[in-house]
């Protein structure tokens, strides 16, 4: 992230902090938004909680802005006010943490227009959709996406006839769709209805 975008967003959560500024939080919204979207993946895995939590952390932000001291880079200060939250979320539920996530590199899951977070916020609704998966489905899904065989070498390799094999397929990508319209990102099931040939 340059310099100039971390000014503007210690421009905009000073602005929250004094003003009370609509328009700042909005801003800083457009600015960060998606960030947080990735650290709440990041931590629960799952993207209905994810959402909640961002949507309480939204709802907070004159308080959380109150608690900011100039002096200090506001980006990092909001990120680490978020994963504190995060982790509160999980204490608090009882859930597990994802003890995977030991540290999060903040200033590098943002480019200057934001498209890096985007991309890693699909990566993560991917890898959640796939892991839901049956394990017959996620060995299909890898050989036939990552590792390029075809439906015939898959039979072959798992001892499944080829009609086994190419339901098991089906199956697996109509899951991977619907996890994917959840996400409601017409990029991400355009993919995948480009892989079933729709």
């Amino acid at each position: 992230m340059d310099n100039k975008i971390k000014k503007e967003i210690n421009t905009c959560v000073s602005s929250i902090k004094d003003n009370q500024d609509m328009q700042s939080v909005c801003r800083l919204h457009e600015l960060t938004g998606g960030v947080f979207r990735h650290i709440a993946l990041r931590y629960l895995g799952n993207l209905h909680d994810s959402e909640d939590l961002v949507q309480d952390f939204w709802a907070e932000i004159f308080v959380i802005a109150s608690k900011y001291r100039f002096n200090t880079n506001a980006f990092a200060y909001l990120c680490k006010t978020f994963t504190n939250m995060t982790i509160n979320y999980c204490i608090k539920k009882g859930r597990e943490i994802n003890r995977n996530v030991n540290y999060i590199d903040y200033e590098n899951i943002v480019s200057d227009n934001g498209s890096s977070v985007d991309n890693l916020i699909l990566c993560s609704v991917i890898d959640s959709a796939i892991g839901s998966l049956e394990e017959d489905e996620k060995i299909i899904v890898q050989l036939t996406y990552f590792e390029d065989l075809t439906v015939r070498e898959i039979a072959k390799m798992i001892s499944k006839s080829k009609s086994q094999v190419d339901r098991i397929k089906k199956e697996a990508l109509a899951k991977l769709k619907n996890k994917l319209a959840e996400y409601d990102t017409a990029g991400a099931v355009g993919v995948v209805q480009a892989e079933k040939g729709e």
